[in-house]
């Protein structure tokens, strides 16, 4: 499998499973400013990336054998400053749940943990990132 399509079985689960608010795709025009759809202009988003660590080979001498890559998802939750965490935090709670313990595609995802939260005050947002370390195993 190439980084491609993992990346794309990870933004397939996202994409069937979460409908809390608007994902902001990487590399694809997003205005959290403009209405969504049922999502109210200026309400929170979430974003993600894949942060790719090491593979090595796990098996050897076969005609096929496993290469381990390992990594952690990251993803962003963005909710308006000045109104509190709870929101950021619920939200984030509710992400890692969905990735959390969870095994397809050939990942195997652990524990989530969430990163302190940070103001973005120049452009408005309050962000709150929950990573969630992962293995990948596959056979070449």
């Amino acid at each position: 499998m190439s980084y491609a399509s993992a990346r794309a079985a990870v933004e397939d689960r996202l994409q069937a499973n979460w409908t809390a608010t608007p994902i902001a795709w990487e590399n694809v025009d997003f205005d959290p400013q403009a209405p969504g759809g049922s999502f109210p202009a200026g309400g929170p988003f979430i974003a993600f990336t894949v942060l790719w660590g090491h593979e090595w080979q796990r098996s050897f001498g076969a005609d096929v054998n496993l290469y381990r890559n390992t990594g952690v998802l990251q993803l962003h939750v963005r909710t308006a400053r000045g109104v509190g965490t709870s929101q950021a935090h619920t939200l984030a709670d509710s992400l890692a749940a969905l990735f959390r313990g969870q095994q397809f595609s050939g990942f195997t995802f652990w524990s989530a943990y969430p990163e302190p939260g940070e103001e973005e005050k120049e452009a408005g947002w309050y962000r709150v990132t929950v990573n969630v370390p992962f293995k990948l195993d596959e056979f070449y």
